[in-house]
């Protein structure tokens, strides 16, 4: 990586996004994690920076399950920063029961989703203006198993994490290529990875620890998070990838998305829901 690269990596205080965000570091660029626990991410910080050697690692508090948070702390990063290169939406969760956000929408949707369609379009301005930059969202092999629930986004009737999580994470693919298609001739790259089953806390409640049980299950046939991030680090950097755009990785593959992520008529209706969810102010 260029030393003078700037890259944002939202939830990088744990799990894949702290283990990439070490792999990065160690090429020398500035990493600015955006977390919402400041307890966290600080250590986090000094850990990356005593590991790397690296001491261009900052942080910005940003809660995605804000909107307000969100626009709050890309103010402060173009207020820091006149560039952005990289901009990694790694941060997500899996909730087990079902909680609305303050801005009315049910919470995989929002974290997963919709605070990944705003904050990149409030960065969309640096990432051109920086080109040749890149977007990478991360998404889940289960969305092959959502849809886009129109009728009750919210899953007002008849919650299920499992549904809500591959809602969340489809709607990720459907912004990954409608994205890309708008940015084909801005020199911004936008791909989508699955990162595999990775020991990491998603999934367990943070306030009352629900879900630890099923994740001490899971563990064993979990990979690491240093396993888990290197696609996320290869999409990052690698000149293999520089030209590719809207595409579906795993272990550094290309592969096919669901067929329902194909629907030009659904993705089309999901954007501009996003849009009027956020309030985003569209510049492609």
């Amino acid at each position: 990586m260029n030393k003078n690269k700037v890259t944002i990596i939202t939830g990088g205080s744990g799990g894949i996004g702290k283990a990439a965000a070490i792999k990065l570091a160690e090429e020398g660029g500035k990493i600015v994690i955006f977390s919402r626990n400041e307890e966290k991410v600080k250590r986090a910080v000094e850990d990356i920076v005593r590991k790397t050697g690296n001491n261009r690692i900052e942080y910005i508090l940003c809660d995605l399950s804000s909107f307000k948070s969100i626009r709050r702390a890309a103010k402060e990063f173009k207020e820091r920063n006149g560039r952005l290169d990289v901009l990694i939406n790694n941060a997500g969760m899996n909730q087990l029961e079902r909680k609305i956000t303050e801005d009315g929408y049910e919470m995989q949707f929002q974290v997963n989703y919709l605070s990944q369609f705003l904050l990149t379009n409030l960065m969309l301005d640096l990432l051109i203006k920086s080109t040749p930059s890149r977007i990478i969202n991360v998404s889940s092999a289960m969305h092959k198993y959502g849809k886009i629930n129109f009728g009750d986004i919210n899953f007002n009737r008849g919650y299920s994490k499992y549904k809500a999580y591959t809602q969340s994470k489809l709607a990720v693919i459907f912004f990954t290529e409608s994205l890309s298609e708008k940015l084909a001739d801005k020199g911004v790259s936008v791909n989508a990875l699955h990162p595999g089953l990775v020991r990491t806390e998603i999934g367990i409640n943070r306030e009352n620890g629900n879900g630890k049980f099923i994740r001490r299950l899971k563990n064993p046939f979990a990979i690491p998070p240093e396993k888990g991030c290197e696609t996320l680090v290869y999409l990052a950097c690698s000149p293999e990838v520089e030209k590719i755009t809207g595409k579906y990785f795993i272990r550094k593959k290309i592969k096919r998305t669901s067929n329902l992520s194909h629907d030009k008529e659904i993705a089309d209706k999901l954007w501009q829901l996003s849009v009027d969810a956020t309030g985003a102010d569209i510049i492609i």
